[in-house]
């Protein structure tokens, strides 16, 4: 009965979410996720996809590009001061890229952040949501089909090379094999509680990747498709104590210790 004494330190006794931490350099040493190559998560964008994560960041990480993902053919990255959120798809001969107008994240604080696009229509259909809301941007329209990711390594917090390190931690990441809406943004926003994704209305049919961060271990593909990431690397954690519902910490995302 020793956790139930409240003059008796439990620190040692208490659930608590450990995620993987990404310093945000670029050493030479490549920090990231791999997810590697999947057919399930490959061109999730053909007929229209979506790509969603909580993000915590600090600065604009490596090169002032910190990687939320990166696909090779498309990038879901910070840009400069890890205020403005940007994404890159690349087409046969150019690329295709949109950037916030304004500050729309504040570093030091949690982001919900998704990208809806869709590889058939005009890229000025893509749209980026932050907490819920659509935000404005700015996009700059290449040419030609978009390009097939399908032999391409797909990573969270970098991109292949290793020097586009994110800095801060990211968690709760998902790709979607259909454009989600405004009110099914919302609901995986859960008004600021991270949702599990699986439980999401739409999960079912739709879902084709889900990593909750589990710190240094093996991030499971808690979708149907068995797609595990490998956290290279990475060797430090943030520590995230239990909260008022002991089956969440103290930033509302669903704990892993």
């Amino acid at each position: 009965e020793a956790d139930q004494q409240l003059d008796i330190p439990q620190t040692a006794l208490q659930s608590y979410n450990q995620l993987a931490w990404f310093p945000g350099e670029d050493p030479g040493t490549d920090y990231e996720v791999e997810v590697g190559q999947h057919s399930e998560i490959n061109d999730i964008w053909s007929g229209g996809g979506s790509a969603s994560a909580w993000i915590y960041p600090v600065d604009g990480g490596a090169g002032g590009a910190a990687r939320i993902f990166d696909k090779d053919k498309w990038l879901f990255y910070l840009s400069s001061s890890g205020t403005k959120i940007s994404y890159t798809f690349e087409h046969d001969s150019s690329n295709t890229t949109g950037v916030t107008d304004n500050a729309v994240l504040t570093v030091g604080e949690w982001s919900h952040v998704v990208i809806n696009y869709n590889s058939s229509v005009p890229v000025t259909d893509a749209k980026i949501y932050v907490n819920g809301e659509e935000v404005e941007v700015t996009q700059t329209d290449g040419s030609g089909s978009y390009t097939s990711d399908s032999s391409d390594d797909f990573f969270i917090g970098n991109k292949e090379n290793g020097s586009r390190t994110f800095h801060g931690t990211i968690t709760e990441a998902s790709l979607w094999d259909t454009v989600l809406n405004q009110s099914e943004v919302k609901e995986l926003y859960n008004d600021g509680k991270a949702l599990d994704a699986t439980t999401h209305s739409i999960s079912n049919a739709y879902l084709h990747g889900y990593w909750r961060n589990n710190g240094l271990a093996t991030w499971t593909d808690l979708s149907t498709n068995s797609n595990n990431a490998v956290p290279l690397n990475l060797t430090e954690t943030l520590l995230l104590p239990a909260g008022v519902d002991a089956s969440r910490d103290n930033q509302g995302f669903l704990m892993n210790r």
